[in-house]
């Protein structure tokens, strides 16, 4: 996993543009840069650090979205009371001349049980149900945990990002003054001493974008925790992520989690056509009744029956539904076999290809940002290079340390959903 350290955060970032009259070849066309006098960023009272761990912990502690998945499943289980399908009890009464040419009473109680079949079959049914929002409930824990470790990623990218140019800013402002000092002095033109102004007025909108970034990277991760409390994330160093293998052997890229879910709605769909099928069994239906005749009190006694439905083309419609819901429910399992293993061994190539491109940064490149930085600086001191390629000097260092950060981000979002199909 990532390991870092605590971050102090800058308590406030002023940034000043010049205003700016820029006069470009013989056109004269004038472009006026905005000015900000001082945009402070609110920074917040108090700080709530986490680590990864606790962050993922504190969003399935408190989004609505891990509730309801909970909620689901204790909806599944209350389906255990509809096992036994009863029809409607029914209580008659009857007053006349039945049997003989005086008036009788008759009262009957009757109760249709329903098909055993049905009821033996819709047990079976709800079982699967139960499967199924328990997977369904897994699966959202998983992608809720995908969410946060992504925003908890991206918010050190940010970070890491907002330092190299804030560093880089340093440069430009030790740089700004160098050539105001120039220009003074006559040792520059004018043409050369606005560029140079140009440049660092984009050095400082770059910076401020930075800060608005960072702060929007902060908001995703309390909107996912579901939270209003100023976080700040411990990591600070932007490593590669490692990714938790909960299975060993051949089969631990298998995706068994999310196949787990689709077959578990396959056999919820065939439980269905089976409750279908099992509605063209006879119904059981039983009774007590009791009589008088004649005035004569005490006849009374038992009654059971069946019945089943003469016009059988409706239920058969429905059983028909019910077998293409079942095919359906086959072709999608099939197909997202096949499409998630694809997806897996395609991150698969991508971690390989992010890591070697990984290495090359941290063999090679960054060295040569660092040279390249210090180089520049020290032949411009000595004024033997140009503004303009003191400028490109500093410009490719940057670029190289920004597209190091942009593969570690790459690779450890890669890494975190390759470990959601995975586990």
């Amino acid at each position: 996993m990532i390991t870092g350290r605590s971050y102090t955060r800058y308590p406030m970032v002023k940034l000043r543009f010049k205003g700016l009259f820029v006069v470009l070849g013989k056109t004269g066309i004038l472009i006026l840069f905005f000015l900000v006098t001082e945009k402070t960023i609110a920074q917040p009272h108090a700080l709530k650090l986490l680590t990864m761990d606790e962050a993922v912990k504190s969003a399935l502690a408190n989004n609505p979205n891990a509730r309801n998945a909970e909620l689901k499943v204790q909806l599944a289980n209350a389906q255990k009371l509809s096992i036994a399908v009863f029809g409607n009890t029914e209580i008659n009464y009857k007053y006349g001349q039945q049997y003989s040419a005086a008036n009788d009473n008759y009262f009957e109680f009757v109760q249709n049980f329903g098909s055993p079949v049905t009821s033996l079959r819709k047990g079976n049914y709800v079982k699967e149900i139960i499967k199924v929002s328990e997977y369904e409930q897994r699966l959202s824990i998983k992608k809720l945990t995908v969410e946060v470790k992504s925003a908890y990623m991206n918010v050190i990218y940010h970070r890491n990002r907002l330092k190299i140019l804030r560093d880089e800013a340093k440069l430009y402002t030790d740089f700004i003054r160098n050539v105001g000092l120039y220009y003074g002095l006559g040792e520059t033109n004018l043409l050369d001493k606005t560029m140079a102004e140009t440049q660092y007025a984009d050095m400082q909108n770059q910076q401020f974008q930075a800060e608005q970034d960072y702060q929007i990277a902060i908001n995703q991760l309390q909107q996912i925790i579901y939270t209003n409390d100023n976080l700040l994330p411990t990591d600070s160093i932007f490593e590669m992520y490692s990714i938790e293998f909960k299975r060993v052997g051949p089969d631990k890229f298998f995706p068994i989690g999310h196949l787990s879910y689709y077959e578990g709605v396959y056999h919820v769909r065939q439980s269905e056509l089976q409750i279908e099928r099992s509605k063209f069994f006879p119904e059981i239906h039983a009774g007590y009744f009791t009589h008088e005749i004649d005035k004569v009190k005490g006849f009374n006694g038992f009654k059971v029956g069946i019945s089943f439905p003469l016009w059988f083309l409706p239920q058969k419609a429905k059983t028909k539904e019910a077998l293409i819901n079942r095919d359906i429910a086959q072709n999608e399992l099939e197909y997202q076999k096949f499409t998630m293993n694809k997806t897996i061994e395609s991150l698969k190539l991508q971690l390989d290809k992010l890591y070697v491109q990984i290495s090359y940064f941290r063999e090679n490149a960054l060295n040569q940002a660092d040279l390249m930085i210090k180089t520049a600086l020290t032949k411009f001191t000595r004024q033997e290079i140009e503004y303009l390629e003191y400028l490109q000097s500093l410009s490719g260092a940057r670029k190289i340390k920004l597209d190091y950060l942009e593969a570690i981000r790459q690779y450890n979002l890669a890494a975190i959903q390759l470990e959601y199909y995975i586990n």
